[in-house]
């Protein structure tokens, strides 16, 4: 489906994010991951030392250390997704393409290649599934609970 306004307005609507430093270093372990994925994305620029330091951790020696300007992509990518109704995000394409017009949006240089919006909206995709599923599990699990506490409470029929 096309970017409609709406979209396009939301793209534009972003402010800063404040976020945690577990979210930085998760949204640095995923440029980073970007990097590892499209070799020939460009990572020319600033490194945050503070955002190696989960990578470091957890990296078993293919992840690079991303710029500061990979990880605010990424970290304003996020933000959008966790910023619009489940239903917005279309399809795979579109949300690389809106991947893409965040990129612009806040003019990236360089400009990140087709192929790392790609990378990018599918790790948000899986991200914004697990949530769902996770949701659906939580929902579940409080329904058997209160199932279990109306029998021994003897209240169902």
């Amino acid at each position: 489906s096309p970017l409609t306004p709406e979209i396009l307005s939301s793209i534009e609507n972003l402010v800063d994010v404040e976020i945690s430093t577990e979210e930085l270093q998760a949204a640095a372990y995923v440029a980073g991951h970007l990097l590892k994925a499209v070799p020939e994305l460009d990572n020319s620029g600033d490194r945050a030392e503070e955002d190696n330091v989960f990578i470091n951790a957890v990296s078993r020696g293919g992840l690079q250390i991303p710029s500061h300007n990979l990880v605010c992509w990424t970290v304003a990518s996020a933000a959008w997704v966790d910023s619009v109704p489940s239903g917005t995000i279309g399809c795979y394409k579109q949300l690389s393409t809106v991947v893409h017009m965040i990129a612009v949006h806040y003019e990236m240089s360089p400009m990140p290649c087709l192929g790392s919006c790609r990378v990018l909206a599918n790790v948000l995709l899986n991200g914004v599934q697990k949530r769902s599923c996770d949701q659906r599990k939580r929902s579940a699990s409080e329904k058997r609970e209160a199932t279990k506490l109306m029998r021994v409470s003897g209240k169902e029929n």
